[in-house]
């Protein structure tokens, strides 16, 4: 894991190493955010609830290998990965509640993923959503 320095990058890396460090404070707010959220909203719409560990991960072989600097860089950066990635999958579970399909029209309107029928199931459902052809009208 070696990476070339050049002579520019001591000047560069102080000036953004208070910028990255700024950033720890919006993460961390929006980390107690989605906890609050996430216990809430989920325990009172009795919704299924997001296994936090397992958007958390760090590579400890490969964080054991680095410095400390490079070291705290890293789990930083695992950190906010890992939040995006937990805040995209309670993102999804809220959408996945909040927005279900409407009545149109005396039918359900139903969202299908076409992606994982199969070729008999796909045939099924365009038959099912085949709609009849509209009389015309005669004056």
């Amino acid at each position: 894991m070696k990476q070339k320095q050049k002579r520019g990058n001591f000047f560069t890396h102080i000036f953004i190493l208070p910028l990255a460090l700024a950033m720890l404070i919006p993460l961390f707010i929006l980390d107690l955010c989605l906890t609050i959220y996430h216990r809430i909203a989920f325990g009172l719409c009795k919704m299924k609830r997001v296994n936090r560990k397992s958007h958390f991960r760090i590579d400890h072989m490969r964080v054991a290998q680095l410095g400390k600097l490079q070291r705290f860089f890293s789990i930083y950066i695992y950190y906010a990965r890992g939040l995006m990635s937990y805040a995209s999958k309670i993102i999804s579970e809220s959408e996945n509640y909040w927005c279900q399909p409407r009545q149109v029209k005396g039918r359900q309107k139903m969202m299908v993923d076409k992606s994982k029928m199969g070729v008999k199931e796909l045939q099924a459902y365009k038959q099912s959503v085949k709609q009849k052809p509209k009389k015309s009208r005669k004056k």
